[in-house]
């Protein structure tokens, strides 16, 4: 298997050109924004064909690029099927940003039990939800390495307060879905660099206690807060006053986010954040 990443867009965002081997067949995985042309041109050096495209998640970073990679090879284009309704939202305009988001329909879906198959590759494909419904991972059994929908391991609450995220759910996905991969798997995430199992589960207490007890036993020392219900950030709130009841509500997520963890740039998010007035 031969790996290309590419870091693009307003959030560093991954994209990755996985071949099979050397003049094979190749899958893009995710496709943030100015990517498409850095994928195509990487394809001759690779002696490689873009066969296919798939999207883990249907957050607007990491399908911007869709459409015109998908102009420009030709692939066949999948995802979770759950992901279909977000990919005609004005995500982009919920952040304030003149970003088009050209519709793409794809032309069949991932779904777990059923692998994607690219060349000599097979990707097992798991369902694994709460940084959003439609989220999966893609598992390479041979050469053990998942492809995430973004950085893997961040059980702070700041990783699901994008769009339909949920916290409980995220938790469950990585102990359930993630870990049991084994420690040695490496991993390719939606953003920052690669790494692998061990070390995240060695240094983040909840998930080396959840590990010990098992994907369904509760950590032994609870890290966080119980769950509160936070407003979706397309979800619009019913507006009881006369002030921008769901601007505010977006504001105070935006205020909230840990840049560290989820991956936005600090600069950019300080450029959101002065676009919002609060009454």
């Amino acid at each position: 298997m031969i790996v290309e990443v590419f870091t693009s867009g307003p959030v560093d965002t991954n994209g990755y050109l996985v071949a099979d081997q050397r003049g094979g067949h190749a899958v893009v995985i995710d496709a943030p924004l100015d990517s498409a042309e850095q994928m195509v041109e990487t394809g001759p050096q690779m002696e490689c064909n873009h066969t296919h495209l798939v999207n883990t998640h249907p957050h607007w970073d990491h399908i911007l690029d869709n459409a015109r990679l998908l102009k420009l090879t030709h692939a066949k284009f999948g995802l979770h099927r759950d992901a279909v309704p977000m990919l005609s939202l004005p995500q982009t305009e919920c952040f304030g940003m003149n970003l088009e988001m050209p519709k793409c329909v794809p032309d069949f879906f991932l779904e777990e039990g059923q692998p994607l198959v690219v060349g000599g590759m097979k990707l097992e494909i798991l369902h694994c939800p709460g940084h959003c419904p439609a989220s999966v991972v893609l598992f390479e059994l041979n050469d053990r390495v998942v492809f995430t929908r973004r950085r893997a391991f961040s059980p702070a609450r700041s990783s699901h307060r994008p769009a339909r995220g949920d916290h409980a759910i995220l938790l469950d996905s990585i102990t359930g879905k993630l870990l049991p991969l084994g420690d040695d798997v490496r991993v390719f995430p939606g953003h920052g660099p690669a790494t692998t199992i061990a070390p995240n589960v060695a240094t983040t207490h909840f998930f080396k206690n959840r590990k010990q007890c098992g994907s369904t036993g509760p950590p032994a020392r609870q890290s966080f807060r119980p769950a509160q219900r936070r407003p979706h950030l397309l979800e619009k709130q019913p507006n009881t006053d006369t002030g921008n009841h769901w601007g505010r509500n977006l504001y105070t997520w935006l205020l909230g986010i840990d840049c560290d963890v989820c991956g936005f740039s600090r600069p950019f998010m300080s450029m959101i954040k002065e676009g919002f007035s609060v009454a």
